[in-house]
């Protein structure tokens, strides 16, 4: 086949760079690429420090070019697997969930294509590790990453949940798991975020504070879990995101039921943990975050949704009690006695919990 002739006309000017790239690469490392980061190889070869050093230097080029999306989307047809999957990794590095469906139509791609790597810190290795996939593992591991950023009940097979994940999210502007992404992307996936990293993430923040406020308080009390603590957000700000939603958005949160229409804060299934730590924090803080008036509310909220959060692995219970402490000063040592005497000694989590609470609130009535 014959160069490709780009929407315009004339030859597609990327169909060069990444035919040379498929020729000279030998590996294409699908899960470090997801996070924008290279592997890290070390194995006792000095020629293997080359042959990372190339692989940098190729992958920075391309992604460096940005090329457009009309002409990667030509070669996503190219009669080579390694310039259709080189074609999609260029798409997918521009952060546009909206040409997902054109990754995920590869999805049953069964060429061979680049070897990926399989085992990047060896230092007892003689060789870099490799192990074989084709255009479809890629293409799939693409569409998973992003399915597995939102809060998904994955019960199904992967092309199912695709169906399923894309029919609530293809309309969105924006939505937690795209946001989870890009984030990822941002630190590469590795704590304590510094360097280059950490540039990524500020810049990210900046990214977050576009949005409009409501939505940008709700995610924020989310994505601050994805790193290190303090990395995103410090408590004060998280406090401060708490105040500006008010006490009824507050307690909407709480009850399962964030005032948002993102299909990822769908709380209708058993919650995990990730859904499950905001709402633990606006509870350990509620004297910051609700009023006293707001006590009647929270029962409500604790006798409809306890039972369920139970049944976690995390059993978030405690948490309820502690809120309703902290909005009842006068009656804190009564409430968190009584909750004490529901958990056994070995429900460590739960009795820590309630008597740091214990403590802090009895000092503070002395």
């Amino acid at each position: 086949m014959g160069p490709a002739i780009s929407c315009s006309g004339s030859l597609n000017p990327a169909q060069p760079a990444l035919r040379k790239a498929s020729s000279e690469l030998s590996f294409f490392a699908t899960h470090d690429f997801l996070y924008r980061r290279f592997p890290r190889i070390i194995t006792s070869k000095a020629t293997d420090a080359q042959v990372s050093q190339s692989y940098q230097n190729a992958i920075s080029s391309l992604t460096g070019a940005n090329y457009t999306v009309s002409d990667l989307t030509q070669l996503l047809s190219d009669p080579s697997p390694r310039v259709r999957t080189l074609a999609m990794a260029l798409l997918f590095d521009k952060d546009e969930p909206q040409l997902l469906p054109e990754i995920v139509a590869l999805s049953g791609d069964s060429a061979p294509t680049f070897p990926t790597v399989s085992f990047t810190h060896a230092q007892l290795l003689s060789y870099i590790e490799t192990s074989p996939q084709t255009v479809g593992d890629v293409a799939r591991a693409m569409a998973d990453f992003y399915i597995r950023s939102s809060d998904y009940d994955f019960t199904e097979l992967p092309s199912i949940n695709w169906s399923k994940y894309w029919a609530t999210h293809a309309k969105r502007p924006y939505c937690l798991s795209w946001l989870r992404v890009r984030m990822k992307r941002a630190t590469g996936g590795v704590e304590p975020v510094s360097g280059k990293y950490r540039e990524r993430l500020l810049e990210f923040r900046r990214t977050l504070e576009r949005l409009p406020s409501i939505d940008r308080d709700l995610y924020l009390l989310w994505l601050v879990y994805e790193t290190d603590e303090g990395d995103l957000a410090t408590e004060a700000e998280l406090l401060s995101a708490a105040r500006r939603l008010g006490p009824r958005r507050v307690l909407q949160v709480v009850g399962g039921h964030p005032p948002s229409d993102d299909p990822d804060l769908d709380f209708s299934h058993l919650p995990n943990w990730p859904n499950l730590r905001p709402i633990s924090f606006l509870l350990l803080h509620a004297d910051k975050t609700m009023t006293r008036a707001d006590v009647s509310v929270l029962e409500s909220i604790e006798r409809r949704e306890r039972p369920r959060m139970l049944q976690t692995v995390y059993r978030l219970g405690p948490e309820y009690a502690i809120a309703r402490a902290r909005l009842q000063p006068e009656m804190a040592a009564a409430i968190l006695r009584a909750e004490l005497r529901e958990y056994p000694v070995e429900e460590t989590r739960s009795r820590t919990l309630l008597s740091a609470a214990l403590r802090e609130l009895a000092d503070h009535r002395k």
